[in-house]
């Protein structure tokens, strides 16, 4: 689904040992402690971020700002 939003990210809020395991391809790791970061990793207002989370409850496309 990102894939088809042009300019999109996603997020990988798992820990980096998790991401080091295993990783969606294409993806960014920012644990989910640290997604305040992500405005500035992405300082496009618009920019639509998917974030993947390994139980779903935390995933869910938002736009900053």
């Amino acid at each position: 689904m990102y894939r088809e939003d042009e300019g999109a990210a996603l997020l990988y809020v798992r820990t980096p040992e998790e991401y080091r395991r295993e990783r969606v391809p294409e993806s960014v790791n920012l644990p989910m402690r640290e997604l305040d970061w992500a405005q500035e990793l992405f300082p496009e207002r618009d920019t639509a971020l998917y974030v993947y989370a390994y139980g779903g409850d935390g995933s869910e496309k938002r736009h900053l700002g």
